[in-house]
């Protein structure tokens, strides 16, 4: 991934530490650190996907060897953390809650940062307008802060919607690697029928095997100010994040256009945000790794006051037909119309 030189290979791993939110539910989390290590930046990480398990999972392992400390945290109704799982609705306020909790911990050191991409990219642009000042950057990777466009559209965006649930409900919540790899290779067969199939309706249940109720609002709720889609819409308060936000998104991401939404209305609120776009579609390995590399170099000039790791320019794209990336002072370049 060329990322810099890990410091730390002796790394210790906290599991399943009980993070209590406002309303009785108890999610759970890992905290990984290099051993000893008890006041670095921290780097907080929540998703609906991933079980933490016993050991450091790979992000975690990256950024605690180059002396952060990570907070692995599965979202509500995910992998052992109590409630009902309800995408995208809960996320804001167990965000926040969640780093409260931090803030009371005997290892939080004052600078706090969040990570991930698609979801885990949302989230952060969720908790962000509300979130204390000890949260000093974010970097959400191939995501945005509104879900309609996304999971809805007009006309409905099936193929997204239905392969967003299977990977989510028949895939990403399997324990096992051997569940993991049936379902991975029935994913294509069952997607083909799912999609073929009418009523639009019943798709969801041809897909997991059961009726979805999160999919059931998708079809019922067809406008993006319906209630149902209002509630998981930050975009109208991202201009009040005050955490520097560096957005990474692809060319081909099906988030692009929301996230340059986003990032508009950042710099329309007179923030700084830096923006970089590849040639990559949704959660490609390369556009997993450039993020990665975006983060450490965000985080050590958040965090650590590094500034050096800063780029010189706030914008970055990778130009297509040169096959060359083209550093640049905004987004959209000025340009002179030409009849």
């Amino acid at each position: 991934m060329r990322l810099p030189p890990a410091t730390h290979s002796d790394l210790h791993c906290e599991v399943d530490l009980r993070v209590p939110m406002p309303d009785g539910t108890v999610l759970l989390a890992n905290r990984t650190a290099p051993r000893g290590e008890n006041h670095l930046p921290i780097v907080l990480i929540r998703t609906p996907y991933t079980p933490r398990g016993t050991k450091p999972d790979l992000t975690s392992i990256l950024l605690a060897e180059r002396r952060y400390q990570v907070i692995v945290q599965n979202c509500r109704g995910t992998f052992g953390s109590d409630g009902e799982f309800r995408p995208f609705h809960d996320d804001r306020d167990d965000g926040l809650a969640t780093l409260a909790w931090i803030a009371e911990q005997p290892w939080f050191s004052g600078a706090v940062a969040m990570n991930g991409l698609s979801y885990l990219g949302y989230v952060q642009l969720a908790a962000g307008p509300d979130a204390p000042g000890f949260l000093k950057a974010l970097v959400p990777q191939s995501a945005a802060s509104r879900i309609y466009g996304v999971q809805r559209g007009d006309p409905l965006q099936l193929a997204a919607a239905l392969t967003w649930l299977y990977l989510t409900y028949a895939w990403h919540f399997q324990q096992s690697t051997l569940a993991k790899t049936r379902a991975a290779l029935q994913r294509a067969r069952i997607l083909r029928k799912a999609f073929a199939h009418l009523p639009v309706g019943d798709a969801d249940r041809l897909t997991v095997g059961h009726t979805i109720p999160y999919f059931q609002d998708v079809l019922r709720c067809d406008r993006p100010q319906d209630e149902f889609w209002a509630a998981m819409d930050h975009s109208q308060r991202v201009p009040e994040i005050t955490a520097p936000v560096h957005l990474v998104g692809g060319w081909y991401d099906f988030f692009l256009p929301d996230q340059l939404a986003d990032h508009r209305a950042l710099r329309d609120a007179g923030r700084n945000p830096y923006l970089t776009i590849g040639p990559w579609t949704h959660a490609t390995l390369s556009a997993v790794a450039e993020g990665l590399r975006q983060s450490l170099a965000w985080y050590d000039a958040h965090l650590r006051n590094n500034r050096f790791t800063l780029r010189a320019t706030p914008v970055r794209v990778y130009v297509t037909g040169a096959r060359q990336w083209a550093d640049l002072d905004a987004w959209p370049p000025p340009s002179t119309p030409t009849p």
